[in-house]
């Protein structure tokens, strides 16, 4: 199947179909060097048994909770080209397109170091999307995981304004994951979820990151 114009192949080859886009309209509405401000909410426990009685710590990096992360974009790929499933996820969403703003501190003012909050700039990085072929990035993902407790896989819809995005990894007891919302006018997600969740959910957190400025 060829629809020219907004170019959509579809090939046929010893029985195996792999679809691609070539998509005239998919472009970035963002730049280089265009910094993002997030706030950071983490929520959740760790939670052991001792034999007698259960004991409650904090969550990883819980005293990031209340602060600002601000990322600067800092590469941009190349998106008018013929794109697979595994193409797009390689690269577009994890190519590395930001890079945080340093120093980072604490809502108390404490600095700390860079390599603490990597895994939210990653995040943020993985959910900047060009605009334009929403339908068609949609195409290559499931609506959502078949069997949420025993999957490995990416996910994705359309909304009314946002285009909602995520991953989730589960294995019967414990799993991991993210999703987020994402502007469809700008590419800029607005709202992530990072979550872990640990042995039928005696542990589990989750980072919130919401966009506070452009």
């Amino acid at each position: 199947m060829i629809v020219l114009g907004s170019l959509v192949l579809t090939l046929v080859i010893l029985g195996v179909v792999s679809y691609g886009l070539f998509n005239s309209t998919m472009e970035w509405n963002v730049e280089e060097d265009q910094t993002l401000t997030y706030m950071i909410s983490v929520k959740g426990f760790e939670r052991y048994y001792s034999g007698s009685n259960y004991t409650y710590s904090p969550t990883p990096y819980d005293h990031l909770n209340g602060s600002m992360l601000q990322v600067k974009i800092s590469n941009l790929p190349q998106v008018n080209k013929i794109f697979s499933k595994t193409s797009f996820v390689t690269e577009v969403v994890d190519f590395s397109k930001t890079s945080i703003v340093s120093p980072f501190e604490l809502e108390n003012g404490t600095q700390i170091i860079e390599s603490e909050v990597l895994f939210l700039n990653g995040i943020i990085s993985k959910t900047l999307m060009p605009i334009g072929g929403w339908s068609i990035i949609d195409g290559f993902f499931i609506d959502q995981p078949i069997n949420e407790f025993q999957c490995d896989d990416y996910f994705s819809f359309t909304g009314q304004s946002v285009f909602i995005m995520g991953f989730r990894y589960f294995n019967i007891d414990a799993g991991h994951g993210w999703n987020a919302t994402i502007d469809m006018s700008s590419g800029i997600p607005q709202t992530i979820h990072w979550f872990n969740v640990k042995y039928y959910g005696s542990n589990w957190y989750v980072y919130e990151i919401t966009l506070e400025s452009i």
